[in-house]
């Protein structure tokens, strides 16, 4: 008995300290997560190949001695002919231009990359968090049923102390209430697990999810299957296949260009050390592309462009499946709360109301009252079970459909309805 007591200290201590709501939470995983930076920074090394793809190349200065060092009269230098020459290779067919926009793609899949990281670390936290919540929900119902216990236990001794029952009475009452206890403690090892999930989403720990601010009961009639699918466009791995096929696009209209052959172009002048003259020097030289004419690069491209199209029809095959089966368990978890708030519940509360009265009156044991308590707090742990599965199904939903970051303003709509 004074561990639970200890226990439950420990859990109401919390609520001392600011609560954590969820905007906080996801906030502070979107903050601190490393598969953010990682993705941040595929984002600048993309930005930084997009400089390098777009510069000009550099030229090359060049020099020669000829007729030096030889024998007869080219044993010395007086005969040496020198040669300084500027040169440039000039790419033609817009190779620079056309390698510069497949990089810049390459960044915004990059970026696509960054945003479907983000949105599932969203979506993780939020089930973190609404199973924390849920777990809180489920402490103070256990709480509850211990005091309950509790007065059952001291009206059975003031029966068995009257002669109005047997003292067997009293054992069953203690032993409900050691169960209601046991049951206490297990919730609270319960919710110190789920705050140390949640909470080591952003590096922390369990010391950090103090009380939590939530809305586990405040739900709204889910959107249909066919509703959900047509905002499924919104999707960052739909995005980032899309930004695909065009890169690779890119990417093959760059290696087609490749088979144009660049130029070299140099001038500079000659010193003739036997003459004592000068002379000006021009160059040009070209490629002749009889056998290579990239076409290897330009038939591996033209495969990855029509690679990107299957990996796009297959993410949207993958994610409407997914997002029909979330549907579902949404819809299901909805019915079975609408069902939980309208029939189980009401009867229950009902049930262990009258069992409350007619154990008052003598009418019913303490046997009677314990079991209509059981079958309350049944339907109440059944009712916050359907609350959790609503809340990360519809949370596995709004990742499906693109769902960006939620403000504390767009959380109190979603979750209120209010505007």
């Amino acid at each position: 008995m004074k561990k639970m007591i200890i226990l439950l200290g420990l859990a109401a201590s919390s609520s001392l300290a600011a609560p954590l709501d969820l905007p906080t939470a996801i906030s502070r995983v979107v903050s601190n997560h490393p598969a953010l930076s990682v993705a941040e920074a595929e984002i600048l090394a993309t930005q930084a190949e997009a400089l390098q793809a777009g510069l000009w190349l550099n030229p090359v200065l060049g020099a020669e001695a000829e007729n030096v060092f030889g024998s007869g009269g080219f044993s010395g230098g007086d005969s040496a002919e020198y040669t300084f020459m500027l040169s440039q290779t000039f790419e033609l067919g817009g190779k620079r231009s056309k390698r510069k926009k497949a990089a810049l793609l390459r960044g915004e899949v990059a970026q696509w990359n960054l945003d479907g990281r983000r949105l599932a670390l969203e979506r993780v936290t939020i089930r973190a968090f609404y199973t924390a919540l849920a777990a809180e929900s489920r402490l103070a119902l256990a709480a509850r049923q211990v005091e309950i216990a509790q007065r059952v236990v001291k009206k059975a001794e003031q029966r068995v102390t009257a002669g109005r029952a047997h003292r067997l009475e009293i054992s069953r009452a203690n032993l409900e209430l050691a169960d209601a206890e046991l049951e206490v403690q297990n919730m609270v090892l319960a919710l110190d697990a789920a705050k140390t999930m949640l909470a080591a989403l952003w590096g922390g720990s369990a010391v950090e999810v103090t009380a939590l601010e939530g809305h586990l009961e405040q739900i709204v009639a889910p959107d249909s299957a066919a509703e959900l699918m047509a905002r499924l466009d919104r999707h960052p791995a739909l995005l980032r296949a899309e930004t695909r096929i065009r890169q690779r696009q890119a990417e093959a209209i760059a290696a087609d260009a490749e088979r144009i052959p660049s130029i070299d172009l140099g001038a500079g002048f000659r010193l003739l050390e036997e003459s004592d003259d000068q002379a000006f020097v021009f160059g040009l030289s070209v490629p002749l592309t009889f056998g290579n004419r990239n076409q290897g690069n330009r038939e591996a491209a033209r495969i990855r462009t029509l690679q990107a199209e299957d990996e796009r029809m297959a993410v949207r095959l993958e994610l409407q499946q997914t997002l029909l089966d979330k549907s579902r368990e949404v819809q299901t978890a909805y019915a079975q709360i609408s069902s939980l708030q309208e029939k189980q519940l009401p009867t229950a509360k009902k049930a262990y109301a009258e069992a409350t009265d007619g154990y008052e009156k003598g009418l019913f044991s303490s046997l009677d009252l314990l079991d209509a308590l059981r079958g309350l707090f049944g339907q109440e742990i059944r009712y916050v079970n359907a609350l959790l599965a609503y809340h990360q199904a519809r949370a596995e939903l709004e990742s499906l459909v693109g769902a960006g970051t939620i403000t504390n303003e767009e959380f109190k709509i979603k979750t209120t309805g209010e505007e």
